[in-house]
Order: structure tokens, then C-alpha cells, then sequence
């Protein structure tokens, strides 16, 4: 009897081992520190079926201030009167994000002028857009408590609150895509859960379509939709060693009265060990037609120094829980 109990406790205790082991490959319980994010940018004559890194242009956070400046990051671009700007996260030290826009007149070099807007909370992701002649706006506002549209007053400086698209709504990257046949809004919420609203205008009412349309490490929107060639590219972030670790592209269909997303480009975006700035990771990406050549913006986020790990199992044994429901289901499917 002991004996038997002995092989059984054995057992199970191997179990319990490459069931961390595993756990650990996919999803790091001791990951170093991040230091704080920074922007790069580029341009491709074809649409780039894979980033080439060997040419990037770096903007840095010391381009709004060397002294209270965290980070800089969730780079959105669009081209007016001839000049390229890019409204981005201005993470300070001693405050909340603010909306920040850079911008150039030969989309090479870019200078920051001063935030475009600051509230009372925390900002981020500030996808900027035009409709009827007139720039928009679907930053991430989820410390407001809802889902806030800002119209611009004078662009690119001056902005107000037009509406609210969805209240009582704590979004994480809420990301907008407006069409004549499909108005989409796909945002993260607070347990790795990708959701996704619709409405029959921009100014109408938005309804919660269809909830955890993705669960788990890849859930979280991480820039502007793409249409290329008849097809809607959604970039998630895929945040298994850490926040902010790659990003895939999921191609968004229509099925009869659902949506399906599907990733047909996994990590697009991730770590690049040999660029210092993006040596820990990236998360984000605004890419479209500029004239003929396409013009693309992405962040990266880079490893404090001296590295230092930290142990984390709460993030991990999540991560790995939800993964495996969001397996099981696409297999029940």
C-alpha cells in the first residue's frame, strides 16, 4: 500500500513539474524589468508582408523632455495641409497620459510642439481619423468610465468631447472601424477578453455584438484596422512573457450574422534584440496608404538596466487558464 501511494505521490509529482515547466515556456514566471517605450517609424513601396528593421527611425521620449518624460507610445498618424503628424501616449513621470502630437513636413523629421489634449484621467491610445471633413478622435478613456469621442475644434492642437459611444464602459484600446456597410468597435476589457460593439453610424447607438470574441495572452487591440485588398487586418498584442511582448495581425470576417477573427500573421511585431529601444518588446502599429507607399508607425519598449527579474506567478497561471478556455472552445466550435 505505501508503496503504491508512493509511485502515485511520484507521479503526480512529475505531473506537477512539467505542468510548470510548461507553463513557465509559454508564459515566464521571472521576467525583467521594462524601462519605458519609444516610436519608430518607416515607409515601404509594397505593403511590408514582413518589417524590415534594419532601416528604422527612432523617435525618443527625450523629444518632449529629457527630465519628466516616462514614455511615448500607441503612435496613430494622419496626413493634413501637407504634413504628417502623429498623436501618441505622453506618459510624464508626475502625472497621467496626455495626447501628444508630433509632427513633420517631410515625414522624416518630426517635431513635438506641445500635448493636444489633458484631462483629469489617464489617457492613451489616440486613434485619430477623418469623417465628412472633419478630424475624430477614439482615444483610450476607460479611467473616465466610458467610451469618449473627441471632435477636433482646431486641428491638430485643439479638441473637445462630442460624444459618448458607449457609457458605463471601461475599454482597454478601444479601435474603430467606419464603413458604409460595417461600423465595428473592438476593445479589450479587464480579463484578457476582446470585445466587440456595433452600430449603424458613428453618432449611433453602439450594442455589445459579440463578447470574448478572443481570450487570453492575444486579446487586446494594438492599432488601427488595416484594409488591404478587401481584407480587415486587426493588430492584437500578444502579451505572453510580458505586457507588451509582440503583436499578431488577425484577418476580422463576417460569418452569416457573426464575426471570426483569425491570425494569419503571428508576431509581426515583437522583440528586437539587436535595436536597444525595442529590445524587450512591441505592442502597437498604425499602418496605411500615404500616396503610393505605405507609411507605418509602431512602438517598442526596452529592458531596464541592470536587468533585474522579478517573479510573477498570479500573471502566468491567468495567462495560461484563459488560454486553455479559449483552445477548448475554438475546438468546440
Amino acid at each position: 500500500m505505501k508503496k503504491k501511494i508512493f509511485w502515485i505521490s511520484g507521479f503526480f509529482m512529475i505531473l506537477g513539474f512539467l505542468l510548470v515547466c510548461v507553463i513557465n515556456y509559454r508564459t515566464p514566471f521571472f521576467v525583467s524589468k521594462r524601462s519605458g517605450w519609444s516610436i519608430g517609424f518607416g515607409i515601404s513601396k509594397r505593403f511590408p508582408e514582413k518589417m524590415d528593421f534594419n532601416k528604422i527611425n527612432l523617435i525618443l521620449k527625450n523629444i518632449v523632455s529629457k527630465d519628466s518624460t516616462n514614455f511615448i507610445a500607441d503612435p496613430f498618424w494622419i496626413e493634413s495641409n501637407d504634413s504628417i503628424y502623429i498623436f501618441f501616449e505622453n506618459q510624464s513621470k508626475y502625472d497621467n497620459g496626455t495626447i501628444g502630437v508630433l509632427a513633420s513636413k517631410d515625414g522624416k523629421k518630426f517635431r513635438y510642439e506641445k500635448d493636444a489634449i489633458k484631462e483629469a484621467f489617464h489617457m492613451s491610445y489616440p486613434q485619430v481619423f477623418q469623417k465628412n471633413k472633419k478630424f475624430y478622435m477614439l482615444p483610450e478613456t476607460q479611467a473616465s468610465g466610458h467610451v469618449l469621442l473627441y471632435e477636433a475644434v482646431k486641428f491638430p492642437y485643439k479638441w473637445k468631447i462630442c460624444d459618448t459611444l458607449i457609457k458605463n464602459c471601461q475599454l482597454k484600446d478601444p479601435t474603430i472601424y467606419l464603413s458604409d456597410s460595417i461600423n465595428l468597435i473592438f476593445g479589450a476589457g479587464k480579463n484578457l477578453d476582446l470585445n466587440l460593439y456595433v452600430s449603424n453610424s458613428l453618432f449611433g447607438k453602439w450594442e455589445l455584438k459579440q463578447k470574448e470574441i478572443l481570450k487570453g495572452t492575444e486579446s487586446r487591440p494594438g492599432g488601427r484596422i488595416i484594409n488591404y485588398k478587401g481584407k480587415l487586418l486587426l493588430p492584437i498584442q500578444n502579451c505572453s512573457e510580458a505586457y507588451g511582448y509582440g503583436l499578431s495581425l488577425y484577418t476580422v470576417d463576417k460569418v452569416r450574422n457573426t464575426y471570426k477573427l483569425s491570425r494569419i500573421k503571428p508576431f509581426y511585431l515583437k522583440q528586437q534584440e539587436h535595436i536597444k529601444e525595442f529590445n524587450a518588446g512591441m505592442h502597437h502599429l498604425d499602418l496605411h496608404k500615404l500616396e503610393n507607399n505605405f507609411f507605418y508607425v509602431y512602438d517598442g519598449n526596452t529592458f531596464e538596466e541592470p536587468r533585474e527579474k522579478v517573479f510573477n506567478y498570479k500573471g502566468p497561471l491567468k495567462k495560461t487558464y484563459i488560454d486553455l478556455k479559449q483552445f477548448t472552445s475554438s475546438i468546440c466550435e
